[in-house]
C-alpha cells in the first residue's frame, strides 16, 4: 500500500516479521485458554506429517464425530514433501 501511494517502504527483517506472529499466538491462546465456551485441538504440523492417520483420530476424538480417518490422513499426502 505504501509503495502505491508513492512512500518509501522501509525494509521489515525476517526476524521481526517472525516475531510479531509469535507474539500474536502467544496472545491468542492467552485469550482462548480464558474463553470458557470453546473448546481446542492444538494440531502440530510435524505431527500430522510424521503420524497422519493417529492425528486425523485424535481430531475425530476431538470432534466426538466419526470421519473417515484415512481420507483426513491421504490429505497429507497431497501437502507434505515425499518422506525420506
Amino acid at each position: 500500500m505504501l509503495r502505491r501511494l508513492g512512500k518509501a517502504v522501509p525494509p521489515t527483517p525476517g526476524q521481526s516479521i517472525v516475531h510479531a506472529f509469535d507474539k500474536h499466538l502467544v496472545e491468542v491462546r492467552a485469550w482462548l485458554k480464558n474463553q470458557p465456551n470453546m473448546a481446542v485441538r492444538y494440531v502440530d504440523y510435524a505431527a500430522v506429517l510424521q503420524d497422519p492417520h493417529h492425528e486425523a483420530s485424535r481430531v475425530c476424538a476431538f470432534l466426538h464425530r466419526e470421519l473417515d480417518v484415512e481420507a483426513m490422513a491421504q490429505q497429507t499426502d497431497k501437502i507434505a514433501p515425499p518422506r525420506t
